[in-house]
């Protein structure tokens, strides 16, 4: 009877292993990486028309992370991305870096 129970839990722990490894390799349903990268832009200068956001200048209409540049005013910019607009602020403190 031992010898059979051993086996019941041996068996549920590969069972159990199969699951989690099974599991494991679902991706997040609400993980947008489009939404992850837009969050870690950061604007160094913006000028009319251009705009510097993470080393790159852009101007109106550019993509960026599957993102379209719609608007640059002198303190935000405006992404559209999935029918939706994002908005970026440039930070007042922030250094200026022009190259």
């Amino acid at each position: 009877m031992r010898g059979v129970f051993c086996a019941c839990l041996l068996g549920f722990n590969l069972y159990a292993q199969d699951m989690q490894d099974k599991f494991s390799n679902l991706q997040n349903p609400f993980l947008n990486p489009t939404l992850e990268q837009m969050a870690q832009l950061e604007i160094q200068a913006i000028f009319p028309q251009k705009v510097k956001i993470n080393n790159q200048w852009y101007k109106e209409n550019d993509m960026l992370h599957n993102a379209i540049l719609r608007h640059i005013d002198t303190k935000f910019v405006i992404f559209e991305y999935d029918e939706q607009n994002i908005t970026l602020e440039f930070k007042q403190n922030a250094k200026i870096a022009i190259d």
